[in-house]
Protein backbone atom coordinates (compact mmCIF):
# COMPACT_ATOMS: atom_id res chain seq x y z
CA UNK A 1 0.00 0.00 0.00
CA UNK A 2 2.80 2.41 0.88
CA UNK A 3 4.55 1.51 -2.39
CA UNK A 4 1.39 2.37 -4.35
CA UNK A 5 0.99 5.58 -2.38
CA UNK A 6 4.56 6.66 -3.20
CA UNK A 7 3.98 5.81 -6.87
CA UNK A 8 0.78 7.90 -6.92
CA UNK A 9 2.52 10.86 -5.27
CA UNK A 10 5.39 10.58 -7.77
CA UNK A 11 2.97 10.46 -10.71
CA UNK A 12 1.07 13.47 -9.37
CA UNK A 13 4.32 15.42 -9.01
CA UNK A 14 5.40 14.49 -12.54
CA UNK A 15 1.95 15.53 -13.81
CA UNK A 16 2.12 18.91 -12.04
CA UNK A 17 5.64 19.53 -13.30
CA UNK A 18 4.58 18.62 -16.85
CA UNK A 19 1.60 20.98 -16.67
CA UNK A 20 3.85 23.77 -15.35
CA UNK A 21 6.46 23.23 -18.07
CA UNK A 22 3.81 23.17 -20.81
CA UNK A 23 2.24 26.38 -19.51
CA UNK A 24 5.61 28.12 -19.37
CA UNK A 25 5.95 27.66 -23.13
CA UNK A 26 2.42 28.78 -23.89
CA UNK A 27 1.86 32.21 -25.41
CA UNK A 28 1.58 34.81 -22.64
CA UNK A 29 -1.86 36.16 -21.93
CA UNK A 30 -2.41 39.72 -23.03
CA UNK A 31 -3.92 41.28 -19.93
CA UNK A 32 -3.33 44.81 -21.19
CA UNK A 33 -6.62 46.56 -21.80
CA UNK A 34 -7.00 48.76 -24.81
CA UNK A 35 -6.36 52.36 -23.83
CA UNK A 36 -9.65 54.27 -24.00
CA UNK A 37 -9.89 56.92 -26.68
CA UNK A 38 -9.59 60.20 -24.82
CA UNK A 39 -10.44 62.46 -27.72
CA UNK A 40 -12.50 62.16 -30.86
CA UNK A 41 -11.03 62.79 -34.30
CA UNK A 42 -13.60 65.54 -34.82
CA UNK A 43 -12.47 67.38 -31.67
CA UNK A 44 -8.80 67.00 -32.58
CA UNK A 45 -9.42 68.26 -36.12
CA UNK A 46 -11.39 71.28 -34.91
CA UNK A 47 -9.16 72.35 -32.01
CA UNK A 48 -5.61 71.46 -33.10
CA UNK A 49 -2.84 73.73 -34.37
CA UNK A 50 -4.33 76.83 -32.78
CA UNK A 51 -4.17 78.98 -29.72
CA UNK A 52 -7.70 79.86 -28.65
CA UNK A 53 -7.60 83.38 -27.21
CA UNK A 54 -10.14 85.57 -25.44
CA UNK A 55 -8.60 88.60 -27.18
CA UNK A 56 -7.62 89.42 -30.74
CA UNK A 57 -4.85 87.24 -32.12
CA UNK A 58 -1.87 88.71 -30.31
CA UNK A 59 0.07 87.44 -27.33
CA UNK A 60 -1.43 89.87 -24.82
CA UNK A 61 -4.20 87.70 -23.46
CA UNK A 62 -5.32 84.42 -21.99
CA UNK A 63 -5.21 81.38 -24.24
CA UNK A 64 -5.70 77.68 -24.35
CA UNK A 65 -4.26 75.26 -26.85
CA UNK A 66 -4.72 71.54 -27.33
CA UNK A 67 -1.98 68.95 -27.78
CA UNK A 68 -3.41 65.76 -29.24
CA UNK A 69 -0.57 63.36 -28.49
CA UNK A 70 -2.00 59.80 -28.40
CA UNK A 71 0.02 58.86 -25.29
CA UNK A 72 -0.47 62.03 -23.24
CA UNK A 73 -2.94 64.54 -24.66
CA UNK A 74 -2.78 67.90 -22.88
CA UNK A 75 -4.49 71.25 -22.70
CA UNK A 76 -2.16 74.21 -22.28
CA UNK A 77 -3.60 77.27 -20.55
CA UNK A 78 -1.85 80.52 -19.88
CA UNK A 79 -1.29 84.17 -20.63
CA UNK A 80 1.02 85.42 -23.36
CA UNK A 81 2.93 83.16 -25.72
CA UNK A 82 1.81 79.64 -26.58
CA UNK A 83 4.27 77.21 -25.02
CA UNK A 84 4.72 79.23 -21.83
CA UNK A 85 1.48 78.15 -20.14
CA UNK A 86 0.60 75.36 -17.75
CA UNK A 87 -0.17 71.95 -19.22
CA UNK A 88 -3.19 70.10 -17.86
CA UNK A 89 -4.00 66.46 -18.34
CA UNK A 90 -6.74 66.01 -20.93
CA UNK A 91 -9.28 63.43 -19.83
CA UNK A 92 -11.76 63.93 -22.67
CA UNK A 93 -12.33 66.04 -25.78
CA UNK A 94 -15.33 65.50 -28.00
CA UNK A 95 -17.78 67.33 -30.23
CA UNK A 96 -21.48 66.71 -29.63
CA UNK A 97 -23.79 68.66 -31.88
CA UNK A 98 -22.88 72.33 -31.66
CA UNK A 99 -20.70 71.89 -28.56
CA UNK A 100 -17.09 70.99 -27.80
CA UNK A 101 -16.81 69.11 -24.49
CA UNK A 102 -13.52 68.96 -22.62
CA UNK A 103 -12.49 67.43 -19.29
CA UNK A 104 -9.13 68.18 -17.68
CA UNK A 105 -7.27 67.45 -14.47
CA UNK A 106 -4.36 69.22 -12.80
CA UNK A 107 -2.89 68.01 -9.53
CA UNK A 108 -1.26 69.94 -6.69
CA UNK A 109 -0.47 69.14 -3.05
CA UNK A 110 -4.05 70.04 -2.04
CA UNK A 111 -5.51 67.54 -4.52
CA UNK A 112 -6.49 67.23 -8.15
CA UNK A 113 -8.81 69.80 -9.70
CA UNK A 114 -11.11 68.22 -12.26
CA UNK A 115 -12.80 70.51 -14.78
CA UNK A 116 -15.79 69.90 -17.02
CA UNK A 117 -15.98 72.44 -19.83
CA UNK A 118 -18.40 72.95 -22.70
CA UNK A 119 -17.97 75.46 -25.51
CA UNK A 120 -20.62 76.41 -28.06
CA UNK A 121 -19.21 76.42 -31.60
CA UNK A 122 -19.98 79.85 -33.06
CA UNK A 123 -18.13 79.14 -36.32
CA UNK A 124 -14.93 77.64 -37.65
CA UNK A 125 -12.82 80.19 -35.76
CA UNK A 126 -14.85 80.99 -32.62
CA UNK A 127 -16.21 79.21 -29.57
CA UNK A 128 -18.10 80.53 -26.54
CA UNK A 129 -17.67 79.24 -23.01
CA UNK A 130 -21.01 77.57 -22.31
CA UNK A 131 -20.36 75.59 -19.14
CA UNK A 132 -17.39 75.50 -16.78
CA UNK A 133 -17.39 73.40 -13.62
CA UNK A 134 -14.36 72.80 -11.40
CA UNK A 135 -14.19 70.25 -8.62
CA UNK A 136 -11.62 69.53 -5.94
CA UNK A 137 -11.72 66.24 -4.03
CA UNK A 138 -14.25 66.14 -1.19
CA UNK A 139 -15.77 69.49 -2.26
CA UNK A 140 -18.98 70.29 -4.08
CA UNK A 141 -18.62 71.31 -7.73
CA UNK A 142 -17.94 74.99 -8.35
CA UNK A 143 -20.06 76.14 -11.29
CA UNK A 144 -18.41 79.15 -12.96
CA UNK A 145 -20.45 79.24 -16.19
CA UNK A 146 -23.86 77.71 -16.82
CA UNK A 147 -25.82 77.83 -20.09
CA UNK A 148 -23.48 80.49 -21.51
CA UNK A 149 -23.80 82.82 -18.49
CA UNK A 150 -21.10 83.45 -15.85
CA UNK A 151 -22.51 82.69 -12.40
CA UNK A 152 -20.59 85.46 -10.59
CA UNK A 153 -21.85 88.45 -12.61
CA UNK A 154 -24.40 87.15 -15.15
CA UNK A 155 -22.19 88.16 -18.09
CA UNK A 156 -21.96 86.02 -21.23
CA UNK A 157 -19.40 83.24 -21.27
CA UNK A 158 -16.05 84.24 -22.75
CA UNK A 159 -15.61 84.03 -26.53
CA UNK A 160 -12.39 82.39 -27.76
CA UNK A 161 -10.93 83.17 -31.19
CA UNK A 162 -8.81 80.73 -33.16
CA UNK A 163 -5.30 82.16 -33.53
CA UNK A 164 -2.15 80.81 -35.16
CA UNK A 165 0.09 81.59 -32.20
Amino acid sequence: MIKNFKTMVALCLVGLITIGVNNSFAAPKNNAKAKPQIYSKAAAQYLKNSAWRTTECNEDGNFQSFIFNPQKPKVEVGYGAKGEGERLEMLKADIKGEFVEIETRVCAPVGCNHTYEKYKILGQNQIQEWSFIGQLPDNPPLIMVKDGIATNDNSKGRVFNRCEK
